[in-house]
C-alpha cells in the first residue's frame, strides 16, 4: 500500500494514530504490532506468511546463537540462519530465472510464477543485521515479539530505510508520543507527500514518455536527455520522499528514525555520494559485507575484490538482470579509480568543482540504466544520448520536444533546484534573517506554504490515484 493513496491519507494513518494515542501504555506496542500486520496483510496479501516466518526464524536463531557457548557453534548458526534467509530472497527475487528452471528439472509444468512479498529485500536484511549483531555480542531478545516488531514496523516494511534492531528495540520499550513529535512528524510527512506527488509523479510520467514509447528509437539527443533527467530525478524524489514519510510516520509514533538521504547531488565524490544517498543501505554494506571481508585492511589487491563483490551485491540486490549488475560494476570502477588514481589529484578547488560536476552527471547516466529493460535498450540509449544519429530528428521527435518541455518542463527545472540545493543557496540568508527577527511569523509563513502545497498534493491524488513507490520493486 502506498502512503500517497487516500485511502492510507484519511482512514488508515488517522485511525492507526488515534487507536494508538487510546491504548494504554502496557499494550501499545502489541496494537502496534497487530497495525503493522494488517498494514502488510493489505499490501502483501499472502506475503504475511513470509513476514510471520522470518520474524521467527530470527528470534528463534538469534536465540541459538547468543546461547552457543563456542565460538564455532556461534559462527555455524550465524551462517545457517544467514544462508537460509539469503536463499529466499533469491527465490523470490530471482524467480523469473530460477522458477522455470526448477519446472525443468522437476519434470512439472510451468505455473505462475511465486509472487514477491513486499518488501522481502528490506525486511530480509533488517533480520541478518539483527542476527549478525547478536553474533557479535549483542543480547538476543527473549521475547519474540521484540523481534517482530522492529521487522514488521509499517512506516519502514515496505521500502525502509534499514534501520538496525537495537536503534528501534530501545525506542519502542520507551516509546513516548508528544504533541510535538506529532507536529513534526506530520510537518515530515506532509514534505514527502508534496515532493512525491507535485514533483516525483510528473517526472514519471515524462520518463515513461521517453523510455517506454514506441517510437523513441526516432528521438533525437534532446528528447532522450530530457527523459534520462527526468528519470534520475523522479527516482531521487519518489525514494527520498519515501523516506521523509517513512521518517514523519515514525516520528508521530514516538520513534525517530536516522536521516537516508542528505543530499546526494551536493556530492563532490563518488564515494561521497554514496554516504548521501540511501545512506542505510550503504552503511549495511559496508558493516555486513565489505568490512568482514577485510575492507581495506589486507592491500590494494584485496581492497577492489572487496569493492567489487560489494557493488555486485548491491546491483543484484536491486533486480535479477543484466542491466543491474552493469550499474554497479560500473559504480566499482569508479570509486576504485577514486581511490588509487583520481582522489589525490581534485584537492585543487577548480579540479574539485569540475570533478564533482562529472559525478553527478554520472550517476544520472548510470541510474538511467536502471531504466532500461535490456542490454539492447541500454545501448538504445547511449546511442541516442551520443551516437551519431543522436541528432537526427525523425518526423516524431520535433513534436515530442515541444511536448514534454511544455508538459514537463517547469517540474524538470524545479527538481533540479531542489536536487543542487539552490533555494538554500538563494533564499538562505533572507529566511534566517527572517526566523531571528520573528521566529512566530516565519512559522506561520512555513505553516502556509506547507498548507498551499498539501492542498495541490492532496488534489493531485484525487485527480491521479494510485502511483507506487519505486523502491517497493527493487
Amino acid at each position: 500500500m502506498s502512503f500517497s493513496t487516500l485511502l492510507f491519507l484519511l482512514i488508515i494513518l488517522p485511525n492507526s494514530l488515534l487507536v494508538d494515542r487510546l491504548t494504554p501504555a502496557r499494550f501499545r506496542n502489541p496494537v502496534l504490532l497487530l497495525l503493522s500486520l494488517f498494514f502488510y496483510w493489505y499490501s502483501g496479501g499472502k506475503g504475511i506468511f513470509f513476514l510471520a516466518w522470518i520474524c521467527i526464524w530470527s528470534w528463534m536463531t538469534a536465540q541459538l546463537i547468543d546461547r552457543s557457548e563456542t565460538p564455532g557453534k556461534r559462527k555455524g548458526w550465524t551462517a545457517l540462519s544467514v544462508s537460509v534467509e539469503i536463499a529466499v530472497l533469491a527465490f523470490f527475487k530471482y524467480a523469473g530465472i530460477i522458477w522455470p528452471v526448477l519446472c525443468a528439472v522437476t519434470g512439472t509444468d510451468e505455473k505462475a510464477l511465486p509472487v514477491s512479498p513486499p518488501g522481502i529485500s528490506f525486511i530480509t536484511f533488517a533480520a541478518i543485521a539483527y542476527e549478525v549483531d547478536v553474533f557479535r555480542g549483542s543480547k538476543a531478545e527473549k521475547n519474540p515479539f521484540d523481534v517482530a516488531l522492529p521487522l514488521s514496523f509499517f512506516p519502514l516494511v515496505i521500502s525502509g530505510p534499514i534501520v538496525r534492531h537495537g536503534v528501534l528495540a530501545d525506542q519502542f520499550r520507551t516509546r513516548q508520543r508528544t504533541l510535538d513529535d506529532l507536529a513534526e512528524g506530520f510537518l515530515r510527512f506532509c514534505k514527502g507527500l508534496c515532493l512525491k506527488v507535485l514533483i516525483a509523479g510528473p517526472l514519471g510520467e515524462a520518463a515513461v514518455y521517453v523510455f517506454d514509447n514506441p517510437l523513441s528509437s526516432g528521438f533525437t539527443a534532446p528528447v532522450w536527455w530530457f527523459g534520462l533527467f527526468a528519470y534520475a530525478m523522479q527516482l531521487y524524489f519518489d525514494f527520498s520522499s519515501y523516506s521523509d514519510m517513512a521518517i514523519g510516520i515514525s516520528r508521530m509514533f514516538g520513534i525517530r528514525i536516522p536521516e537516508n538521504f542528505r543530499d546526494p547531488y551536493l556530492a563532490v565524490t563518488g564515494s561521497d555520494f554514496w554516504r548521501r544517498w540511501h545512506i542505510s543501505l550503504s552503511e549495511w554494506f559496508r558493516d555486513y559485507v565489505y568490512i568482514p571481508l577485510g575492507g581495506s585492511r589486507k592491500g590494494d589487491p584485496a581492497t577492489v575484490r572487496n569493492l567489487l563483490a560489494v557493488w555486485l551485491l548491491t546491483g543484484i540486490w536491486h533486480g535479477a538482470g543484466w542491466t543491474f549488475v552493469l550499474w554497479g560494476i560500473l559504480w566499482w570502477l569508479v570509486l576504485v579509480l577514486e581511490r588509487f588514481r583520481i582522489r589525490p589529484e581534485i584537492r585543487n578547488g577548480m579540479l574539485r568543482r569540475s570533478y564533482s560536476w562529472m559525478i553527478r552527471l554520472f550517476a544520472v547516466l548510470d541510474f538511467g540504466i536502471f531504466r532500461c529493460a535490456d542490454l539492447p535498450g541500454v545501448l538504445l540509449m547511449f546511442q541516442r544520448l551520443f551516437g551519431p544519429a543522436a541528432w537526427t530528428a525523425g518526423s516524431e521527435s520535433p513534436m515530442a520536444l515541444s511536448l514534454i518541455l511544455g508538459n514537463y518542463g517547469l517540474y524538470l527545472l524545479i527538481a533540479l533546484i531542489l536536487a543542487l540545493g539552490l533555494p538554500g543557496m538563494w533564499f538562505g540568508k533572507i529566511w534566517e534573517k527572517i526566523t531571528k527577527r520573528s521566529p512566530a511569523f516565519a512559522e506561520v509563513l512555513r505553516l502556509a506554504f506547507l498548507g498551499m502545497l498539501m492542498i495541490l498534493a492532496v488534489s493531485s491524488v484525487v485527480d491521479s490515484g494510485y502511483d507506487p513507490f519505486l523502491y517497493a520493486m527493487f
